[in-house]
């Protein structure tokens, strides 16, 4: 497990790395084009799951939230809940939670409350 931590952090820090490296020879270039590379979208894809995965995270470890009807998608630090939770208490806890988390720049609360069959 810490093998698995370790290695999840070096992977990481060499995609920020990198992805600054990138950065910096599009914007130095005389011709550089808007569109960016498939290496820069595949880190902008990674960094958007890792957050998508810390906001999951930190929900499902919140006491008295039940997310197991929540989806949670993040896109350049914006955060996006669908699904349904038991209450409305949860959904505006959720949210709250979802605040809190390093990296979020905004959330889009679109959870129901109430039970919903599958």
């Amino acid at each position: 497990m810490k093998l698995a931590n370790v290695l999840k952090m070096t992977c990481t820090v060499f995609a920020v790395a990198f992805a600054c490296q990138a950065y910096a020879q599009a914007s130095g270039a005389a011709d550089a084009t808007a569109t960016p590379t498939p290496s820069a979208k595949k880190t902008v894809r990674t960094a958007n799951h890792r957050l998508a995965l810390a906001v999951r995270h930190a929900l499902s470890r919140t006491k008295g939230l039940d997310v197991a009807r929540v989806v949670v998608l993040a896109r350049s630090g914006k955060i996006s809940l669908n699904g349904s939770m038991p209450t409305q208490d949860q959904v505006d806890k959720t949210t709250d939670v979802a605040k809190g988390v390093p990296g979020v720049i905004s959330v889009n609360n679109q959870l129901t409350a109430g039970t919903v069959n599958p």
